[in-house]
């Protein structure tokens, strides 16, 4: 792409009605959903999945997390195995 890194966030503002860290943030949930659904990394960390996620932190992982989705990765994670 040769857009400038403005141009390329005001179309993801315009289009997805998202700031750039919101639309990232948005894959790397998507990715972790995944992750803890995934029984190949049942023994993972929460902090293992949220690395792998692009996270650095615990609290950025638990922030966004909560926010894309509404409860923690924990709650989710005990939630989707009692829906199994």
């Amino acid at each position: 792409m040769q857009l400038h890194p403005n141009q390329l966030s005001a179309l993801i503002n315009q289009y997805f009605q998202k700031n750039f860290r919101e639309f990232i943030n948005t894959y790397r949930i998507e990715n972790a959903k995944s992750l803890l659904l995934d029984p190949d990394a049942e023994r993972w960390t929460i902090e293992a999945i949220a690395g792998e996620s692009g996270f650095q932190s615990r609290s950025a992982f638990y922030q966004a997390f909560k926010t894309i989705e509404g409860v923690t990765p924990t709650q989710f994670k005990k939630s989707a195995t009692r829906g199994v």
